[in-house]
């Protein structure tokens, strides 16, 4: 899911200044949505300072962070199985980029349930 778009940056609850491509992103949707019901967050997001963290940088920084944070989760949740699959297969597109189907079959202890992962990866 693309989070950028057309205008990515000003005062996030304007609409962007050309009518025809009025599409400033999910991200800044989202973060439009979740002030609807935070009114500190919303009073911090009109405040007249210059930092908001809504770059397209910052946005980035997010993404990694989260990435980390759920791929250590995932990893310790397939360390504490007694056995796990791991299952890969990579294909090239027209231009060349190659893409990685990484598929990790685990037993959840706990209830004895067969999870599945699958992680894709576009190598350059």
């Amino acid at each position: 899911m693309a989070l950028r778009g057309h205008c990515d940056s000003g005062n996030i609850f304007k609409a962007c200044s050309d009518d025809i491509q009025n599409n400033d992103g999910n991200f800044r949707a989202i973060i439009r949505y979740r002030a609807q019901g935070d009114s500190d967050m919303r009073s911090y997001l009109e405040s007249s300072g210059t930092i908001k963290y809504t770059s397209s940088t910052s946005q980035n920084e997010i993404i990694d962070s989260c990435n980390k944070l759920l791929l250590n989760k995932i990893v310790s949740r397939i360390n504490e199985a007694k056995c796990f699959t791991v299952l890969a297969d990579e294909t090239a597109d027209v231009s060349g980029i190659e893409q990685v189907s990484l598929c990790v079959r685990y037993v959840e202890l706990s209830t004895l349930e067969l999870i599945f992962f699958n992680l894709f990866l576009l190598l350059t």
